[in-house]
């Protein structure tokens, strides 16, 4: 099945092609034009934009809220851009049945909306052509300005030389502990250590570590695994940094696979405190967020955390989940955004990811509570808890940032920010794959099955899934 969609796919966009060839905006931008410019003296010529363009999106039922309140705040500050919304009903399956679908119909929308959660089969889409070159189309419209722009996470778009997508929100896998607990047990965390040597001091502890489970797939990214290559089709299951990890991972949480998963959710029944009380009682190592949490990241949460240790008489720690090679934190790309190669609107486009990526935004809507990634925006937020004045652009409609903060410890604040200046992202592996090495983790888990059993039938069956 898969190599038939591709097929298909790789056929649609040949034609696509060479359709092409005759279409003005499209020679402008091409190849041979584009060498042909010497761009100390001149800029592509822009093209007309045609009146009354209209661009359709697609999300499904568990993105709907955070994709209308961005088409929301777009049709409010662009004017002559029509906004098509369709939001396909079931979960992550039927959404990118539909998205397949379409695209192969040549129906397909004008903007993605990326989140590895729901859209599994990125790779087929960029191997097969479907998304645009967005520096291509940058370069007639100048719309995008790279230097707004966390580069790191920026760079996760680029593949082949090519940027064709754009990373709007990230997180990182912040932990808050206290100091206090954490020396007595002799946890080992923060910079410079592995996630090796973070797992086996806090398996040597009597306490549990998390207070939520984390499935197999998110800790792969959370940790920076990196032993999925999808380019060169081959997955290093057998490998030991692989069974390591999973040893750590599948001793960290027993039976979660195999019907367990709430019996290791640390419960906030009993505590005074609801949201961290087994953390202060000293029932748990850590407080930490899993990818379900929709305060990921947010620091007013952690304000919360925090403010609550000190009046326990407690030292806040605030760290990350070590990466597998000691790298640091790990980032995790929430969502993102990609153009279709065969839109009949790019300028409309481009001002959508101009949009989706500008201070105005988060200004306009706080509600989404990871990390954003305009460095505009980050500086305005540190002005904010640094107590600094709020220096803003004028290149925009200063807005109110109307998200609820309160005072925090400029030691907390500097190790948080730390935290983010070293954040980097692993090699992009798609959900897909990432199923493959879930399966392993499952059979060991449920049926009992050898992890070295497990390693080998399932490298086998990636590796005979990236060649079809």
């Amino acid at each position: 099945m898969k190599s038939f969609l591709s097929a298909i796919l790789a056929i649609i966009m040949i034609i696509v092609s060479l359709a092409s060839c005759s279409n003005e905006t499209h020679e402008e931008t091409s190849a041979e034009t584009t060498l042909g410019v010497d761009e100390t003296t001149a800029k592509p010529e822009k093209p007309e934009v045609p009146l009354n363009q209209t661009i359709n999106i697609m999300c499904n039922t568990l993105t709907e809220d955070f994709v209308k309140r961005l088409v929301k705040g777009f049709k409010s500050t662009v004017y002559g851009v029509k906004v098509n919304l369709t939001v396909v009903e079931g979960g992550s399956d039927a959404y990118s049945e539909k998205i397949s679908a379409d695209v192969l119909g040549q129906n397909g929308p004008d903007i993605f909306i990326i989140c590895d959660d729901h859209f599994k089969n990125t790779n087929d889409y960029i191997e097969n052509g479907v998304f645009a070159d967005i520096d291509e189309i940058n370069a007639i419209w100048d719309y995008l300005h790279w230097d707004n722009y966390n580069e790191e996470i920026m760079n996760y778009g680029i593949v082949d030389g090519k940027r064709v997508m754009f990373p709007i929100f990230y997180s990182v896998p912040i932990m808050i502990g206290m100091k206090e607990v954490l020396d007595a047990e002799g946890i080992k965390y923060g910079d410079g250590v592995t996630f090796a040597e973070f797992a086996d001091s806090c398996l040597n502890s009597s306490i549990p570590t998390f207070r939520k489970p984390i499935y197999f797939h998110n800790m792969y990214r959370y940790a920076g695994l990196d032993v999925i290559d999808e380019k060169a089709i081959n997955a290093d299951f057998e490998g030991e940094k692989f069974k390591s990890f999973m040893e750590d991972y599948l001793e960290f949480f027993p039976d979660i696979y195999n019907g367990g998963y709430s019996s290791l959710s640390i419960k906030s029944t009993g505590y005074t405190d609801t949201l961290c009380g087994a953390l202060l009682a000293e029932d748990m190592l850590f407080f930490s967020f899993n990818h379900a949490d929709s305060d990921y990241c947010n620091i007013p949460v952690f304000d919360s955390v925090i403010t609550a240790i000190v009046e326990n008489g407690n030292t806040p720690v605030i760290t990350y989940i070590p990466s597998v090679d000691g790298k640091g934190p790990a980032t995790t790309i929430e969502y993102s955004l990609a153009i279709n190669s065969n839109t009949q609107y790019p300028e409309a486009c481009m001002q959508f990811l101009r949009y989706a990526s500008s201070i105005e935004y988060r200004a306009d809507d706080n509600y989404f509570g990871h990390l954003f990634v305009n460095n505009k925006y980050r500086e305005a937020i540190e002005d904010l808890y640094y107590g600094e004045e709020l220096d803003v652009s004028s290149d925009y409609k200063k807005r109110e940032f109307n998200f609820d903060y309160e005072d925090i410890d400029k030691e907390i604040l500097d190790q948080y920010f730390a935290i983010l200046d070293k954040a980097y992202v692993p090699e992009f592996v798609s959900t897909q794959a990432l199923t493959y090495a879930n399966s392993i983790a499952l059979q060991v888990d449920k049926y009992g099955m050898t992890l070295d059993e497990a390693a080998k039938e399932y490298k086998r069956k990636l590796e005979l899934f990236l060649t079809e």
